[in-house]
């Protein structure tokens, strides 16, 4: 009987896992207009966000020539397997031509610097972007501290929509409705925030300041 209890357990903590990760990827493959030539992960980590989306977009995303950026070189040697290119760079200052990629993806990177650094970066992707930019983050502040050794894990900021969209984003809520006390790691509070997620979904994309996530999506009208 235990057994089986764990083995639920189990089952109800990966469905709830890939609500929250597949969520905000589902969306950004339905808006991709463009089958892109080159994409940027900016902030790649170990490339899961690639993994991810192309499971959802591989029609789109075949022919396209990947590169991924990080500033923590661990992560890249791993994340090499996934991409064809990877740059060890601070997303500050990306070494990049202005308009040298077609879609740049940022997911949950913002979150990562202070708000002066975080203009910086949406500076940078729109320079070097010359279709769209799509950007994921928490709708609230989440705490988080150093993991596996990586100083850049610590979370520095919170970003709100009335933000991005003051920068000319279209801004969508994503992972259900802004409840971060949900957050627990309790079975109880992972069926319930679950049965949340799955009802809330169509409820927060068109109402982003109640979701628990943001997508933000900038289209670009740039020419070569």
């Amino acid at each position: 009987m235990t057994m089986i209890i764990v083995r639920i357990k189990q089952l109800l903590f990966r469905i709830y896992g890939l609500i929250d990760i597949f969520g905000p990827f589902l969306q950004m493959a339905c808006m991709m207009v463009y089958e892109p030539k080159i994409i940027l992960d900016a902030g790649c980590g170990e490339g899961l966000s690639i993994k991810v989306l192309k499971k959802f977009a591989k029609s789109k995303l075949t022919n396209a020539y990947k590169l991924g950026i990080d500033i923590y070189l661990p992560y890249l040697k791993k994340a090499r397997e996934t991409y064809d290119d990877v740059i060890l760079a601070d997303l500050r200052f990306i070494p990049l031509r202005e308009h040298s990629v077609d879609i740049v993806f940022c997911i949950e990177v913002i979150e990562h610097l202070n708000k002066a650094e975080g203009r910086m970066l949406l500076v940078e992707l729109e320079k070097i972007a010359l279709k769209q930019v799509f950007l994921t983050t928490p709708n609230y502040f989440l705490p988080q501290n150093a993991i596996n050794g990586n100083p850049f894990q610590i979370h520095k900021s919170y970003w709100k929509s009335e933000e991005f969209k003051k920068y000319g984003y279209r801004v969508f809520g994503t992972t259900g409705f802004n409840m971060p006390l949900l957050l627990k790691t309790s079975l109880v509070a992972k069926i319930w925030n679950l049965i949340i997620k799955i009802f809330a979904a169509p409820i927060v994309k068109s109402h982003p300041k109640i979701a628990g996530g943001l997508l933000c999506v900038k289209q670009l009208t740039k020419k070569k």
